[in-house]
């Protein structure tokens, strides 16, 4: 049997622990609200018609506030909104994803580094799901 591509091996020590989870300093990003509904620790909506993470009214777009720890003032983040299926803007199909850089609304703490960044996106009629992302420099 051949697997490709090739697996990587990394020897450990006996004795030693195969570390399988990211440590507590690592750069973790979430999102914190959508137009000031708070978002679920743990979202798990479905694009189903029942149980969305965040339920909103029609409106024209959305501010995205996420939060971040362990990630650089120098950072970017991304918030990106992608519509479940063919939902429209005037009347022009839209099926693509749509994303925005965030800017820096505010520093929560500095032990670890804990800021929140805000990003406004437009909004479309019917399911939606909303991503975020870290460049760092």
């Amino acid at each position: 049997m051949t697997i490709t591509p090739a697996p990587s091996v990394i020897d450990l020590a006996d004795g030693n622990t195969a570390q399988l989870w990211p440590g507590t300093d690592a750069p973790t990003a979430k999102i914190i609200s959508v137009n000031s509904v708070q978002a679920p620790a743990d979202p798990k909506a479905s694009f189903g018609s029942f149980t969305p993470d965040v339920a909103l009214p029609l409106v024209s777009q959305v501010e995205v506030i996420v939060e971040t720890e362990n990630v650089e003032n120098a950072s970017q983040v991304f918030v990106r909104i992608t519509p479940r299926n063919g939902m429209t803007v005037d009347g022009t199909a839209k099926n693509d994803a749509t994303e925005v850089a965030a800017v820096v609304d505010d520093q929560i703490g500095t032990n670890p580094l804990k800021l929140r960044w805000k990003a406004t996106l437009p909004s479309l009629m019917g399911h939606s799901a909303i991503q975020a992302r870290i460049i760092r420099p």
